[in-house]
């Protein structure tokens, strides 16, 4: 068997594997039942374009509602990360400890660098690694835009009503400013539509996720190149804080600051919506790679024009060649450029 292929097999095989490994209820593990077992018996995916693919699962997941069956996909997405720009604001006391869970790959070149860089006395030396950007895998129960649009309806409802139900926001109907990004449609199907930013992107609620997703951070280079891999540890503990998502909105806290149970309760409320409702508007540049089965048949696309910035406000992208190596290293699949594939 040649390198290639068998590369190819064994990275189908843990990728079957990882997603059949996901903490799921006894309902979804039910539902994905039918689509790990057709996945495992296939002979071979199905390459097709991203329209088809996004197609494909829309229809098939409006047809599977109606039977009250599940349908499931793994999405795979790229996007820069915040890294520090230099030692002053990076703790490092939280780097060292990382670096040391490690002590095994000390001679790669990051472990090296990063060692150095955490003993020198000067606050403003610059952090050896400038650059990571991360490939974050969901495992997601597919949902249609209609379907979207629906579980934001029922969010956004249940959280006007809970608002006016503590007095906040009756003369606007329980909104806060809160609203569901304009979005334009881009062709007939809907499958592709422009977000707020007029960018090509498709919406999730990612409270359909199945399992955690799983990220991998990757070291870029000044020309967009990938230099290697690096432990997502040691990646955050060189990284700018994340804000969370979620909680209490700063007008709630302000209107109930004198009425500590009603805020505790209303904080529950939200928790319980929160939960059921998580909004993210991947963009389709960013997409990497996305795979399912349905009706017995596995289809998967690779986006082999993939358009991510190496850090924010950087002009230089990631190599999309590099990133199609790794999309057939995740899928365990080969890749053809296709007629207008990524069109």
């Amino acid at each position: 068997m040649k390198k290639t292929t068998f590369n190819e097999s064994v990275g189908k095989i843990h990728s079957l594997m990882e997603r059949m490994g996901s903490n799921m209820t006894a309902y979804q593990a039910t539902l994905n039942e039918e689509m790990c077992i057709a996945e495992a018996s296939s002979k071979s995916r199905v390459q097709v374009s991203r329209d088809e693919i996004l197609d494909i699962l829309d229809k098939a997941d409006d047809a599977q509602n109606e039977t009250n069956r599940g349908l499931f996909a793994t999405v795979t997405y790229v996007k820069p990360e915040n890294i520090l720009k230099t030692k002053r604001s990076i703790d490092t006391d939280k780097l060292n400890t990382a670096l040391g869970n490690y002590q095994d790959r000390s001679e790669e070149q990051w472990h090296k660098d990063l060692s150095a860089f955490s003993t020198t006395e000067k606050s403003n030396t610059p952090n050896p690694i400038s650059a990571v950007i991360t490939t974050t895998r969901y495992h997601l129960r597919w949902h249609s835009i209609k379907n979207y649009n629906n579980d934001y309806s029922q969010y956004r409802d249940g959280l006007s009503n809970l608002r006016m139900s503590h007095g906040i926001a009756i003369q606007t109907d329980g909104t806060l400013g809160d609203n569901n990004n304009q979005r334009q449609s881009f062709d007939a199907t809907d499958a592709a539509r422009l977000n707020q930013t007029g960018n090509l992107a498709r919406d999730y609620n990612m409270a359909k996720l199945v399992g955690k997703p799983k990220s991998t951070a990757y070291i870029v280079d000044e020309t967009g190149h990938i230099v290697s891999e690096i432990p997502g540890d040691v990646m955050w503990s060189i990284h700018g804080k994340v804000s969370p998502r979620g909680g209490v909105e700063a007008e709630v806290k302000k209107q109930l600051a004198d009425q500590p149970e009603a805020l505790e309760a209303y904080a529950n409320a939200k928790a319980e919506l929160d939960a059921k409702f998580n909004p993210k508007n991947l963009l389709f540049d960013r997409t990497l790679c996305i795979c399912c089965s349905v009706d017995g048949v596995s289809y998967y696309y690779i986006n082999d024009q993939l358009v991510s910035a190496i850090a924010s406000k950087s002009e230089v992208n990631v190599n999309p060649q590099e990133m199609v190596e790794i999309a057939k290293e995740q899928l365990g699949e080969s890749f053809e450029v296709m007629q207008g594939f990524a069109q």
